[in-house]
């Protein structure tokens, strides 16, 4: 019927980095499996040898290992693309969400 119940957006940072972002389902279409039917579609449009990072909060790390994410530990390591992004999430997870940041990371074979 026309309607976005949901998106998600993943971004090249690299020839063989990407970032997960902005993964958005409806409130009242949540728990249906659309957000797992985007992130399913997003993986198959990465080329193998690559590897897919995101930034979520403590809570969402269980969807995301669902699909062979595993999570990363916070510091110097991290690819520079991820700075801002943690630097910025450290603070909104604590402040709105009263989570702790995590980055997590798929290796796309």
């Amino acid at each position: 019927s026309g309607q976005c119940l949901g998106f998600g957006q993943l971004e090249p940072k690299t020839p063989t980095d990407y970032e997960l972002r902005t993964l958005v389902v409806q409130r009242g279409k949540r728990r249906k499996g659309l957000g797992s039917a985007i992130v399913q579609h997003l993986l198959t449009q990465v080329s193998p040898g690559s590897a897919v990072w995101l930034t979520t909060v403590q809570r969402s790390t269980p969807f995301y290992a669902r699909f062979g994410f595993e999570q990363v530990p916070l510091g110097p390591n991290l690819p520079s693309f991820l700075w801002f992004e943690v630097a910025a999430g450290l603070v909104v997870a604590r402040m709105v969400a009263n989570q702790q940041l995590c980055v997590m990371r798929k290796a796309i074979s």
